[in-house]
């Protein structure tokens, strides 16, 4: 265990100094000292996973996933599966996660399976089964919101989705809906945006985008930039108060 543990750390350092090859191999020479938890695999896949060798991630964290039942080991190895086109694999993943975490986490899951089958779809001109998949994957973003409808990156991935769409076929009803998702996330937004930090502080502001977008191809170019103007005034308010606090 302290060797494996020991070979981790080693392996962190490699990856920060991006010798990612050299940690790789140094994770590989400690497998067979892990314990029965696989600390080793789960590090390899997780390093596989941020090099985007998505297929490699999926079966190194297949074994920690089954031995700890870690629900942020269970998410990367669905979303692994689910960017190499493993989707079979990804929705039986998925069964099991739903049954022992949170709804949120499942239906954000289930939205990425859908997302990358469309693409792959569509990348094979099979229009029918990329549409069916692009429906499935927007019913699952609204199953996210459902779920929290505090969380703003499924209002900005749905409207994205829905204004890509009505960009490509002029089709009114999805602008119609992409502005009802747009107001919906813009009440939320409001009343978070001033706690916005990090991670969370980045999806607003893709969202702020968004929505303008949105609010543009309605013919709303005035609302659109009268909304950006306030989420900016939001964010330098941000920033003083948090400068304030630090003095």
């Amino acid at each position: 265990d302290e060797f494996s543990l020991a070979s981790i750390a080693a392996a962190d350092f490699f990856m920060k100094a991006d010798k990612v090859t050299q940690a790789i191999v140094l994770l590989k020479s400690a497998v067979e000292f892990q314990s029965d938890i696989f600390e080793v695999d789960s590090a390899l896949g997780s390093m596989y996973f941020l090099q985007g060798e998505y297929a490699l991630a999926a079966e190194s964290l297949e074994r920690p996933t089954q031995a700890t039942n870690d629900m942020a080991l269970q998410s990367r190895r669905i979303e692994a599966l689910a960017m190499s086109s493993q989707f079979e694999e990804a929705e039986k993943a998925l069964v099991h996660f739903k049954t022992s975490n949170n709804a949120f986490s499942a239906a954000t899951l289930e939205a990425t399976i859908h997302r990358v089958q469309s693409s792959v779809y569509l990348a094979q001109g099979k229009m029918e089964e990329a549409t069916e998949s692009l429906a499935r994957y927007r019913k699952s973003l609204k199953k996210a919101i459902d779920a929290d409808p505090t969380s703003m990156l499924p209002y900005f991935r749905l409207c994205s989705s829905l204004l890509n769409e009505y960009r490509l076929t002029q089709n009114k009803e999805l602008l119609e809906e992409a502005l009802v998702i747009a107001d919906a996330g813009d009440n939320i937004g409001a009343t978070g945006a001033t706690g916005a930090t990090g991670a969370m502080g980045a999806t607003l502001e893709q969202f702020a985008i968004i929505r303008a977008d949105v609010l543009q191809a309605d013919g709303q170019l005035q609302r659109a930039i009268e909304r950006l103007v306030r989420y900016i005034g939001l964010s330098i308010l941000l920033v003083v108060s948090t400068l304030r606090r630090r003095e």
